[in-house]
């Protein structure tokens, strides 16, 4: 490994002096064939064993014979192989993405040298899409090793005798015969697509599920605590005018590519789907429909859609000023009435069968309808312009979560919420991306709010910029005898979706991830063994939870599970709940789960999760006629996730969140900022067994806990200590009671 990096490091070096200039090509080679045979003479038995040198040092050596072949050659063509340079760069930085040792541990010092490589062999700007194909391919795990983390992630679940069974059901499935069949099939798959994945999981976990999106698949996100403008014409033209520079920027490829440490490159496909994308509904599958081209937003008001056209031309080379579209939003307010036509954006909230037939009648009945639909599906993004003016966070998420659902479209990809006193909102379909994708898009738009004057005089613009411009188009319908009556059901349906929602959102004003970045812990995997000690606490046992970890490394990368509940969580908490174990090895317990929790979360960023391999098994035998082997039809396959969590970090704001995934289960997804914490909490009311603001209650107490727990054993630290003086100097503070409690075990343990 030291030497392949080492190799490696000495070419990208020659490659980036030879373009500079600063090197002959002549002098180069002879200062390299000396340096070729010292370091081959010295490795020569190693590289022997090892065909990855063998093949590193040849193509070393080919680099070499280029430049000697082109310092005899004139400057002319000299500059034309240079040209070449760039592919052989390329080549060189696909293979290193594909080593991964460097998820482990991005401090040490071989992964440092690693970083150097790697953003010497890339390109000083890289585009958009730069990186995209010298990403590595999602991995197919070993077989043996997948089963292995499986088994050790479902043992804190299942009693012994339950334990021994999966244990058999896992033998049968790695001693050859058909998991060996299903392994070579996935392997296969892996070589002659992008992503072994990709289709399957859009296919199987979104588009083949027939139950309503709002609640079931579609999240939410709130804005930031400090609006530009309580204006919402305003506010709704900044945003439009806003996403109108990213579409262009991310058209013509100038969005820097996102990369991890500030060198990693992320994928960005899920990018190409960011604008003008819906989900069309079948009856038996839905279809994610991308228009290219469009130029168009649509803006809903009083549950009555209209067209806005963002471009002066066709050619979408001069857009709307902020001024201009604030025209034709104020124009669009004073048009809309709300008895137009039946609210027929409600229809999206049903089950997708049910509005696919109706779909199919809508576009049928007339081509008015048909143009009409398209337009919505066409959009750049929804705009909806709601009546209510929200203050709270939970009247903000109800609103942005599923509302009446007669001013939405359900199916687009992102629809941006407007309210009466300017707050914005985000509805986004799951399907087509993952949340730091549209987060990312959020980001920059309200980043690029600040730049714009919320005071400008409305009077100040210019008559000739507006007056030219022809008014919005409200879309027109050629409704069915039986319209109002689907709208009427379809909303009384998603009254009761609902009202069976149970939302809480916890703002944790104690500490933020400060507090356990200064004990030199892993803030995500602190949360996520607060949640673990909350459940436990609940219910008296533990939960299959999930945390959603990013595969964007690889290309075409979704997600991958984090399976949050181990063996060291379930010790951590235990021992939290018996009196007898002393502060210290409660926390050693507590340290000794956060690492594994971090190896874990480790693993599944770097392709070797469990949950997308074992699933990709069962489609392969599903799709080829294979028995379905015994371990996923074991009762430790069969567990729901009554823990369904994902970090959803922002700068500003309190994040979003969504729905539960198990009748009896929790949706938690949270936020940690620097100096507090948010949770969105959900469940389902009609489930007497779960109640998300008692969860919230819990988890604020186990946060405290845990907070206090440290601070009792490292009362000599001294980022530690402050904070210990500062809670106990308020009496008022609920850790004080805690800490007190935590020291005065410490002391009785310590007798």
């Amino acid at each position: 490994m030291y030497l392949y990096l080492l190799a490696s490091a000495f070419i990208s070096f020659v490659i980036v002096k030879l373009l500079s200039g600063k090197m002959s090509v002549s002098h180069w080679w002879v200062r390299f064939s000396r340096k070729l045979s010292n370091q081959w003479s010295k490795q020569r038995h190693v590289a022997g064993k090892n065909v990855m040198r063998v093949i590193l040092f040849t193509i070393t050596a080919l680099v070499g014979m280029f430049a000697l072949i082109t310092s005899k050659l004139n400057d002319g063509v000299e500059m034309v192989l240079r040209r070449r340079v760039f592919s052989i760069r390329k080549f060189f930085l696909r293979m290193l993405l594909r080593q991964r040792l460097w998820v482990y541990d991005q401090l040490h010092f071989v992964s440092k040298l690693y970083f150097g490589l790697v953003h010497s062999l890339s390109a000083p700007h890289p585009t958009t899409y730069g990186f995209q194909d010298v990403l590595p391919s999602l991995p197919v795990p070993p077989l043996a090793k997948t089963v292995q983390r499986y088994l050790r992630s479902v043992r804190p679940l299942l009693t012994d005798a339950e334990y021994a069974d999966t244990e058999r059901a896992a033998q049968e499935l790695i001693s050859g015969g058909v998991g060996d069949q299903l392994q070579r099939l996935l392997i296969t798959r892996q070589r002659n697509t992008v992503n072994w994945l990709e289709e399957w999981w859009e296919k199987y976990a979104y588009l083949i599920n027939r139950v309503p999106l709002v609640i079931n698949s579609n999240w939410y996100g709130l804005d930031r605590f400090d609006p530009p403008t309580s204006w919402n014409a305003r506010r709704a033209a900044n945003l439009i005018h806003a996403s109108l520079d990213f579409q262009r920027r991310l058209a013509n490829e100038e969005l820097p590519a996102i990369r991890l440490v500030g060198v990693m490159p992320f994928c960005m496909n899920q990018y190409r789907r960011m604008f003008g994308t819906a989900r069309v509904p079948g009856e038996h599958i839905d279809e994610i429909v991308c228009h290219e081209g469009s130029s168009h937003v649509v803006i809903i008001c009083r549950g009555q859609f209209f067209r806005l056209d963002c471009y002066h031309d066709d050619a979408r080379k001069e857009p709307l000023s902020r001024e201009e579209l604030e025209h034709q939003i104020t124009a669009i307010l004073t048009q809309a009435r709300a008895d137009a036509y039946p609210t027929l954006g409600v229809l999206t909230a049903q089950d997708r069968t049910t509005w696919a037939k109706q779909r199919i009648q809508l576009i049928e009945k007339s081509e008015r309808n048909r143009a009409s639909v398209h337009c919505i599906e066409s959009a750049l993004v929804c705009f909806c312009l709601d009546e209510e003016s929200p203050d709270t966070l939970i009247d903000q998420a109800r609103l942005a979560f599923h509302s009446d659902g007669r001013n939405r479209w359900f199916d687009k990809a992102v629809q941006i919420i407007i309210t009466e006193n300017g707050r914005m909102a985000v509805n986004a379909e799951h399907t087509w991306a993952d949340a730091p994708v549209v987060a990312y898009y959020l980001a920059y738009v309200l980043l690029a709010e600040e730049k714009y004057d919320p005071n400008a005089d409305a009077g100040s613009r210019r008559a000739s910029l507006t007056a030219s411009l022809p008014p919005p188009a409200a879309l027109q319908w050629d409704l069915p005898a039986d319209a109002a009556e689907w709208v009427e059901t379809a909303a009384e349906g998603l009254r009761k979706q609902a009202e069976g929602v149970d939302l809480h959102i916890l703002r944790f004003k104690y500490f933020g991830k400060n507090f356990p970045k200064s004990c030199r812990m892993s803030p995500d995997a602190f949360v996520q063994m607060a949640l673990q000690l909350t459940y436990q606490e609940l219910t008296g046992r533990n939960a299959l939870t999930y945390e959603s970890a990013q595969t964007r490394l690889f290309a075409h990368g979704r997600t991958e599970t984090t399976r949050s509940c181990s063996i060291a969580s379930k010790a951590f908490c235990d021992a939290m709940q018996d009196p007898e174990v002393s502060n210290g090895k409660r926390a050693h317990l507590l340290r000794k789960a956060i690492r594994r929790h971090v190896r874990t979360m480790q693993n599944a960023m770097n392709g070797r999760g469990v949950d997308r391999h074992l699933l990709g098994l069962r489609i392969a035998a599903m799709e080829n006629g294979v028995e379905l082997p015994a371990l996923f039809k074991d009762k430790g396959y069969q567990f729901e996730w009554e823990l369904s969590t994902s970090q959803t970090p922002v700068q500003r704001g309190a994040g979003g969140g969504f729905g539960p995934v198990a009748f009896g289960g929790y949706g938690v997804s949270y936020n940690p900022a620097e100096q507090e914490l948010f949770f969105h909490i959900t469940s389902f009311s009609q489930c007497p067994d779960t109640s998300s603001e008692k969860f919230a209650e819990v988890l604020e107490h186990s946060l405290l806990k845990m907070h206090a727990l440290l601070l009792s054993v490292e009362e000599d630290h001294e980022v530690l200590s402050s904070e210990l003086e500062k809670v106990l100097a308020n009496f008022e503070d609920p850790r004080a009671k805690l800490i007190a409690e935590l020291f005065n075990h410490k002391k009785k343990k310590l007798l």
